[in-house]
């Protein structure tokens, strides 16, 4: 599953958003505040439109707490009800669309025409002889509408108070990773493993520590390193976090094999003499188990870095038919997409020109 274009209405800081030219991996740069999280947090809620969960786990990811129904208000344009999320991806394989519509379910009082009693309802009522009065601009939970991609209709309620019982299947598998969760995505590396991928692991962590022999697993899902001269393996945990780094990033596209991986400022923790070696990663990662990434960056080392690996592979058309440099604008209030695809990444290369 890649999405070849991407449409925001109302999420976020996103009134109106459309991009195009989406290829297997994707960089997204622009100033601070211009919206890039917002970005990757909209394609999370669109892939996993089957768990309305998700608009919890978005915030979480923010480090906020959702405790109350009116807080989900924090995921509109301007903090208001008053127009619904709309999400819409175009698919390359089979050039279908994915849409997830996000609307508050307002607090409402149902009135029989001859009685005086009213009772609170949580659902569209649809009876003759009621009157329906919303109440207060309160809200009891929100509603994802949606078709999946076998043409059924779903609508799945969210409320603080009573979460969905169960949660539907995913239509394929997506990952969120950013600087607090990190670290717990290790457990991933058993697909690594599964697949004889340490070495190519090594191979990119040698350019951060060139004793670095191999990588096993331990009991509890633990990994250990195993290091020129030192007799016993060591604990991922007590290297360095440019080591844990790479180890859970590579591990998190294997097990995200034909969907999509997001990550949220990917230079973070990461010494600059990494980064080409990175990259070469990333891209073998990602043909290999046929993911598409999305990954935000502020820093000029990390474009220069990619676009310099590029330059230089001995498969220089395919890798850079791969990649789109997504640059983030606002101007007035209003958002838009500069794409660098192709010979305009040379441009960005030869004249060094500004990205973020």
């Amino acid at each position: 599953m890649i999405f070849k274009s991407f449409k925001i209405n109302n999420f976020r800081g996103f009134k109106d958003l459309e991009i195009h030219d989406l290829r297997r991996v994707n960089l997204i740069v622009g100033k601070n505040s211009v919206g890039k999280t917002t970005l990757l947090e909209s394609i999370f809620l669109l892939s996993g439109r089957r768990n309305p969960i998700c608009a919890i786990n978005v915030e979480n990811l923010r480090q906020r707490i959702v405790t109350r129904d009116n807080d989900f208000e924090y995921l509109y344009k301007d903090f208001s009800f008053d127009n619904n999320i709309f999400l819409s991806g175009k698919l390359a394989d089979n050039n279908s669309t994915m849409n997830l519509t996000i609307e508050p379910i307002w607090k409402v009082s149902v009135k029989h025409e001859n009685s005086n009693q009213y009772n609170v309802v949580t659902q569209q009522i649809e009876q003759k002889n009621i009157i329906l009065e919303q109440q207060n601009n309160d809200i009891i939970g929100i509603r994802y509408s949606f078709k999946d991609l076998n043409g059924q209709n779903f609508r799945l309620d969210l409320s603080i108070n009573t979460p969905p019982p169960f949660q539907y299947p995913v239509e394929f598998r997506t990952h969120y990773i950013n600087s607090q969760n990190i670290f717990s995505v290790q457990n991933f590396f058993e697909k690594i493993i599964q697949e004889k991928g340490e070495q190519e692991i090594v191979s990119v962590l040698n350019n951060i520590d060139n004793r670095i022999q191999d990588l096993r697993m331990g009991a509890n899902n633990a990994i250990f390193v195993y290091v020129k001269g030192i007799s016993k393996a060591v604990p991922i945990n007590i290297m360095g976090d440019g080591i844990r780094k790479i180890v859970s990033i590579l591990s998190v596209i294997a097990d995200a094999k034909n969907g999509i991986v997001l990550i949220d400022e990917i230079e973070n923790g990461l010494h600059y003499t990494t980064l080409k070696g990175m990259w070469k990663a990333i891209f073998l990662a990602a043909e290999k188990h046929n993911t598409q990434l999305f990954i935000t960056t502020h820093s000029k080392e990390c474009i220069d870095f990619l676009i310099e690996f590029i330059k230089e592979s001995n498969d220089n058309i395919q890798y850079k038919k791969y990649l789109s440099l997504l640059r983030l604008n606002n101007k007035n209030n209003e958002h838009f997409v500069t794409n660098y695809l192709d010979e305009n990444l040379d441009a960005i290369y030869e004249k060094n020109l500004e990205t973020r």
